[in-house]
């Protein structure tokens, strides 16, 4: 239980982390498309 709770933890903030990573690579794309 306990160390599935941390991965979830983990996972969730490698995932907020990807997400504005991937919405700075996607404005700046769309910038470009502009």
């Amino acid at each position: 239980m306990a160390f599935t709770v941390t991965g979830d933890k983990i996972v969730r903030i490698d995932v907020i982390r990807n997400a504005d990573r991937v919405r700075s690579l996607a404005s700046s794309v769309l910038g470009q498309a502009e």
